[in-house]
């Protein structure tokens, strides 16, 4: 094969022999010529005077001196070119370049060691991968759009769209909407991949400067990139008494690849506003809303969406930070919480969680909660902080409302001792509140319905004492449910409520 190194044509043990061989003839004819006894050769065999090669001794010993170191140096040269290694020729073709190197074994006197295992088929040619498609993510690529039209209200869902599809960029939509002085907030653009072809889709905000209603209306509007050009799928107008939507999030949600538009209509009263929060996600043919339950009745609301466990399902939280009126009564943050529902295909109300609080009245209505729940050893310490705790914060009237709300935790600790079977405990809670609360101060109600519940407890058990308990409350309402009044903001108790 061109290109291919010829054998080795001798080697080191080689090489060795006919040095060996040609110096100790050397050798011989110097020692000769002094009257020296030769050494042994190469392998083993002694040269011998007056045979072979050296039969001329008798000459000129000067020439014969010469003669052999000429011979020598001829005979060393060639050995050395003939032992040139075949690995320092290069190969002439990539193929050649790819084929393991030919060499011959070398002549060793090292014991014999087991050859390597010579394989059974070659190892499988390296696949590749087929490279995925890149797709531009731009709709119309960019370009001198000129100016966005200035149009009536109505018509700006039409003169957004000529501007996209004549070049414009989000950025220079967004800024041409200010300018014109129609931009919804908190953000009027933003651009995502809607339906998972790869291509960026625009979601925009606009508001209605002749609106007359607060907040003032506005209107969603969600433009799809289909065959190389924007076209508008979706336009929703505020509704009556809402205000323009607020773009929060415009991302994927639910690990689909396909990005949902997290969008809200705010609705204010005098003192405070609301939200009515949408996720919009597309179908294949058109954008739904995959939210379920509502949201506008949480006051002052921030939305935010979270992935607690990092795998790319947000859930949404809307959280009430309370009402801007006095009449709300203190007020106390609650966040509501929607889950995706993959089954269903959407997210569904996953509960209410209520912040921290410093007020009194919290803390009793936390322990109500862990009453309600069966959670009785639960109930019994915060009802505990509600009669003893200094530094809890009151409302309005920090007496009387300590005192109310004291009087009550004590009934209801009556209560839970009672269903949790330590009479002796529930007996010592109602004497203290004998005490505490005697006939001529207004929480006394609140004694005498504790001696209601444990006189129908000892005869009918846990119903008749609720039941007991409820009709007192229901017949004495100033006396027991008025003082439990916080504001609208706040739980208002009916008899119900009392027992458990």
């Amino acid at each position: 094969m061109k290109g291919q190194a010829p054998p080795r044509t001798c080697d080191a043990m080689v090489l060795h022999l006919k040095y060996n061989d040609l110096f100790e003839k050397w050798t011989y004819a110097r020692r000769e010529g002094r009257g020296r006894p030769l050494g042994s050769g190469c392998a083993g065999k002694r040269s011998r005077r007056g045979t072979g090669f050296f039969t001329s001794y008798h000459a000129d010993k000067m020439n014969i001196h010469k003669r052999y170191r000429i011979i020598l140096l001829i005979g060393l040269g060639v050995l050395a070119a003939a032992c040139v290694p075949a690995a320092t020729l290069m190969p002439t073709t990539p193929d050649e370049a790819m084929a393991p190197s030919e060499v011959a074994p070398m002549e060793s006197t090292a014991t014999a060691t087991e050859p390597p295992p010579t394989p059974t088929s070659p190892p499988p040619s390296p696949t590749t991968s087929p490279t995925p498609t890149l797709v531009d993510p731009v709709c119309v690529p960019a370009q001198d759009a000129g100016a966005l039209e200035a149009t009536a209200f109505e018509a700006y869902s039409q003169a957004i769209l000529s501007y996209l599809n004549a070049g414009a960029t989000v950025a220079e939509l967004d800024r041409a909407l200010y300018a014109a002085g129609v931009a919804g907030q908190p953000v009027p653009v933003i651009s995502a991949d809607f339906d998972g072809d790869g291509k960026l889709d625009v979601a925009v905000s606009i508001f209605d400067p002749q609106s007359q209603t607060f907040p003032p209306a506005g209107r969603l509007l969600l433009y799809r990139c289909v065959d190389g050009e924007y076209a508008l799928q979706y336009s929703e107008s505020s509704a009556e008494f809402e205000g323009t939507p607020h773009l929060w999030y415009v991302q994927d949600l639910n690990a689909d690849v396909l990005a949902e538009v997290v969008v809200s209509y705010p609705l204010c009263g005098a003192h405070t506003c609301f939200e009515r929060v949408e996720i919009l996600g597309w179908d294949g043919t058109e954008f739904v809303d995959r939210l379920s339950g509502i949201s506008n009745d949480l006051p002052t609301p921030d939305v935010a969406i979270r992935d607690p466990d990092g795998d790319g399902i947000f859930e949404l939280a809307v959280t009430g930070s309370g009402f801007g009126s006095v009449g709300a009564g203190p007020p106390r943050s609650v966040t509501r919480v929607w889950a995706w529902d993959r089954a269903a295909g959407q997210w569904a109300p996953a509960g209410d969680v209520l912040g921290p609080s410093q007020f009194r009245v919290h803390v009793l209505h936390d322990a109500d909660a862990a009453a309600r729940r069966g959670d009785y050893e639960e109930a019994l310490l915060l009802y505990g902080r509600v009669i003893t705790d200094g530094t809890l914060d009151e409302w309005v009237q920090p007496e009387l409302e300590q005192a109310n709300l004291g009087a009550y935790a004590r009934f209801k600790s009556v209560v839970m001792y009672s269903l949790l079977g330590q009479p002796d405990f529930a007996e010592t809670v109602f004497q203290e509140m004998q005490r505490a609360y005697p006939p001529d101060i207004p929480p006394h109600a609140f004694t005498e319905m504790a001696e209601w519940f444990l006189e129908a407890f000892q005869t009918g058990g846990e119903a008749a004492a609720c039941e007991a308990a409820r009709g007192y409350a229901d017949a004495n309402e100033e006396d027991i449910l008025a003082p439990l009044y916080f504001g609208y903001g706040n739980p208002t108790y009916e008899p119900e409520d009392i027992c458990p």
